[in-house]
C-alpha cells in the first residue's frame, strides 16, 4: 500500500499525529511518520501520552479509505499491535476501545482522527507503545508498563514498528466480511475484563456495575446492565 511504502523518521516533534496532517495539507500525502520522541503527544480525548525516547510513537495516514467502517479503524490497528507483542511470547488482551493490556497494564494505546482535506477523507492512525522508554507513574491515569520491563531485555523498536506495519498492511490488503468475522472472534478471546462487571463513561453519564459482553462487528461495546443487552459506540471503561 503507499500509505505504507514511505517511512519519515523524527527525532523529536510535538505529535506525529500533527506532522502527518501537515504533509497532507502540503503535499497531499503523509508518508509513517515515526518519532524518537513526541513533546505534545496525545491519547484519546485530547490527553497527555507520555512519548519519552525508547518507545515507538508512529502515525500512518490512510486516503479515502472504504474497505470497512470507520468505527472499526481503531480496533484494527489494535489488532495489529496484539499479533506482533504475540510473536515475542506475551499474551496481551484489547481494552475497549484502543488500548492493548499486558499484565493488567497499558502497554499501548491508539488514536484515529478523521481529516478531510480538499474533501478528501484521511484517517490518521496514531500508535503509541512502550517498548524501552521509561514511565512517569505520577502523570498516568491508570498502571503502565513496557515491553523492556515484561521481558527484561531492550526491544529492537525498529523490527517492531516494521512487524506492525506488515499486520497491519496484510489486514488492509485482505479484508472481507469472513476475515473479519475471524478477527472478530479473536478479538473477543482476547478481551480486557470480558465477563467482568465494569464501569462505563458514556459522555456526562457513568454506567456502574455493568458486565463486559463483547465487541460487535461495527466496533461497538456491548454489555449487560440490569439484565439487558445495550451497546455503546462512543465512551471509556474507568476504573
Amino acid at each position: 500500500m503507499k500509505e505504507l511504502d514511505t517511512i519519515l523518521l523524527l527525532k523529536k516533534t510535538e505529535s506525529t499525529q500533527d506532522v502527518s496532517k501537515n504533509w497532507i495539507r502540503k503535499y497531499g500525502f503523509s508518508p509513517v511518520i515515526v518519532a524518537s520522541e513526541q513533546t505534545k503527544g496525545r491519547g484519546q480525548r485530547n490527553s497527555l501520552w507520555q512519548s519519552n525516547k525508547g518507545g515507538l510513537w508512529f502515525s500512518v495516514s490512510l486516503e479515502n479509505f472504504s474497505t470497512f467502517k470507520d468505527t472499526l479503524i481503531p480496533l484494527m490497528c489494535s489488532y495489529s499491535v496484539i499479533k506482533t507483542l504475540e510473536k515475542l511470547a506475551l499474551k496481551p488482551l484489547i481494552k475497549w476501545p484502543n488500548d492493548v493490556i499486558i499484565f493488567q497494564k497499558k502497554v499501548a494505546g491508539i488514536l484515529v482522527e478523521k481529516f478531510i482535506f480538499n474533501r478528501i477523507v484521511y484517517y490518521i492512525c496514531g500508535f503509541g507503545i512502550n517498548v524501552n522508554n521509561e514511565i512517569n507513574i505520577e502523570n498516568i491515569s491508570y498502571p503502565a508498563t513496557n515491553l523492556k520491563s515484561i521481558l527484561n531485555k531492550e526491544i529492537n523498536i525498529n523490527s517492531l514498528l516494521f512487524n506492525i506495519l506488515e499486520v497491519f498492511e496484510n489486514i488492509l490488503e485482505n479484508f472481507s466480511d469472513t476475515f473479519f468475522s475471524m478477527v472478530l472472534e479473536e478479538i473477543n478471546c482476547k478481551l480486557f475484563l470480558k465477563n467482568q462487571f465494569i464501569n462505563i463513561k458514556k459522555q456526562n453519564e457513568l454506567i456502574y456495575n455493568a458486565i463486559l459482553d463483547s465487541i460487535g462487528s461495527s466496533g461497538e461495546l456491548i454489555y449487560i446492565l440490569n439484565g439487558e443487552y445495550h451497546s455503546l459506540f462512543s465512551g471509556r471503561i474507568i476504573f
